[in-house]
C-alpha cells in the first residue's frame, strides 16, 4: 500500500499590515526600498508606462515554510516586462537550518490559495538576499525543509524534541540542492509533515566533554537530552542531520543554559547577563507578574498575565517587554512590538516554575521580531526588528 502523499496547503490570502509604500515610476525605472531595505524593487527600463504607481504591502505571512513578513506587490497599470524583487535574509539567517543556497527560496501565492515554490530563483550569498523576477502578486520567503526548533535554551537535565519538516513533497530522487536551478519547475507548497524516515542517512551530535549530553533519533525525529549537571564544551550544541537528497545537512542549536540565579538576554550572539539583586519580580497592582531590570548590561522590563506556570503569548495589555542594552550605536530600544510599534511579534514568555515570594520563578522567554527604536536621536526612528531570547531564574520579590 502506497503511503499519502502531502497535502497541498490551500491558504487564505494575507491581511495588510500597517500602511503600504507607493511609488511613481516611470519608463526610466529605478530602484525603490521597503521596510528599512528588507525588500528592494528593482524596475528595468521600458517595464513602466508614464503615470504607474507602484505598491508594496506587507501582509501576514500564509505561506507554508515561511520566513519573515511576506508582501503584496502591484501596479495600477499593467507592466511591460517583470520586476525583480530582493528580500533580504541578513537578520533572519539564524531560522535557517540548511545553507541558503540549497533551500531559501520565495513563494508566490495563485488566486486559488496555493502557494507555489519559485525555481529559478538567484541568490546572492554576499550581501545575503534572494530574488525572483515577477510583474505582482503575493511573495514570501520561505524553505521547502528545515529542522525545527532551529535553535533553543534550554537547562541541564532537560530535552528538546527535534523533527525534520517538509513543506514540498520530497522523494528519495529529489537533490535539494538542485531545487532552484534554472529550467527547473515550481512546486506547489504543501501542509507541514514529519519527512519519511526512508530519507534520513543519520543524526549527528557536534559537541564534546561530558555534558555534551544525548540524541535520541526516530527516522525524521529526535529528542535530544542535555547532561545532568554539566554544560557542552561547545556551546550551544549542533544537531545535524544527514539526509538522502541533500550532500549537506539540516542542523539546529541547542544552547545550554546554566541554571543559575540571575536573568539572562541574547540578541543575535550577544548575551546581557543581570543577576538576581539587579532585578525587581512580583505582583503589580493589576495582579499581572511584573519584572524590571537594571545593570551595567542596560535596563528593561516585562510583564505577563499571571503567576503561575504556562506559555504567554505577547499582546497589547498585559504580557509586554522593553529591553535598552548599553554597548549598542545608536543607542536603542527592543520590545515585542515590530512594524514601528504597530504590530505585535510572535513568541511567549513559557513560566517553568512559579512561586510566593521568597521562591523561586523561572521561565524562558522569545521575541521572533523584537522592534528596534533609535533611542538616541530623539525622533523614535524605527531600525527594523531582530531575534531575542532570554532565560530566567529569579526569586520573587513582592
Amino acid at each position: 500500500m502506497e503511503k499519502d502523499l502531502p497535502v497541498t496547503a490551500i491558504r487564505n490570502r494575507g491581511e495588510a499590515i500597517g500602511s503600504p509604500s507607493t511609488f511613481t515610476i516611470s519608463p526610466n525605472g529605478g530602484n525603490y526600498v521597503v521596510n528599512n531595505g528588507l525588500v528592494k524593487i528593482e524596475v528595468p527600463v521600458g517595464a513602466a508606462e508614464t503615470g504607474t504607481q507602484l505598491t508594496v504591502q506587507e501582509i501576514s505571512n500564509t505561506s507554508p515554510g515561511s520566513i519573515g513578513p511576506a508582501f503584496r506587490i502591484s501596479t495600477n497599470k499593467e507592466l511591460n516586462a517583470p520586476v525583480s524583487v530582493n528580500y533580504s535574509y541578513r537578520d533572519l539567517a539564524d531560522s535557517l537550518s540548511l545553507n541558503p543556497e540549497c533551500t531559501l527560496g520565495m513563494s508566490l501565492q495563485d488566486s486559488s490559495g496555493v502557494w507555489w515554490l519559485q525555481a529559478g530563483r538567484s541568490i546572492n550569498i554576499a550581501q545575503k538576499y534572494v530574488s525572483i523576477s515577477i510583474r505582482g502578486g503575493d511573495c514570501a520567503l520561505a524553505t521547502p525543509v528545515k529542522l525545527t526548533p532551529v535553535y533553543s535554551i534550554v537547562r541541564p537535565n532537560t530535552s528538546v524534541e527535534l523533527a525534520a519538516i517538509g513543506t514540498i513533497h520530497v522523494v528519495p530522487q529529489t537533490d535539494l540542492c538542485n531545487l532552484f536551478r534554472n529550467g527547473a519547475s515550481s512546486m506547489a507548497m504543501t501542509e507541514e509533515y514529519l519527512l519519511d524516515p526512508g530519507l534520513v542517512e543519520k543524526w549527528e551530535v557536534l559537541s564534546r566533554g561530558p555534558g555534551t549530553g544525548t540524541l535520541h533519533p526516530e527516522g525524521g525525529a529526535a529528542v535530544y537530552k542535555t547532561a545532568d549537571y554539566e554544560l557542552p564544551e561547545i556551546n550551544p550544541v549542533t544537531i545535524l542531520l544527514f539526509m538522502t537528497t541533500s550532500k549537506k545537512p539540516l542542523s539546529a542549536q541547542v544552547f545550554v543554559q546554566p541554571d543559575v540565579t540571575g536573568l539572562s538576554i541574547w540578541i543575535g550572539d550577544k548575551q546581557y547577563l543581570f543577576n538576581d539583586e539587579m532585578v525587581d519580580l512580583g505582583i503589580d497592582s493589576d495582579g499581572s507578574m511584573g519584572m524590571s531590570w537594571e545593570g551595567p548590561d542596560g535596563m528593561g522590563s516585562m510583564t505577563w498575565k499571571q503567576n503561575a506556570t504556562g506559555t504567554y503569548s505577547w499582546n497589547e495589555n498585559n504580557t509586554i517587554f522593553l529591553f535598552e542594552p548599553t554597548g549598542i550605536s545608536p543607542q536603542q530600544a527592543f520590545q515585542s512590538f515590530y512594524n514601528d510599534g504597530r504590530t505585535v511579534s510572535s513568541g511567549d514568555i513559557i513560566i517553568t516554575k512559579a512561586g510566593s515570594v521568597g521562591q523561586k520563578i523561572s521561565g524562558t522567554l522569545l521575541i521572533q521580531e523584537a522592534g528596534r527604536t533609535n533611542t538616541e536621536s530623539g525622533n523614535g526612528e524605527y531600525l527594523g526588528s531582530s531575534k531575542l531570547v532570554g532565560t530566567f531564574n529569579l526569586m520573587r520579590d513582592y
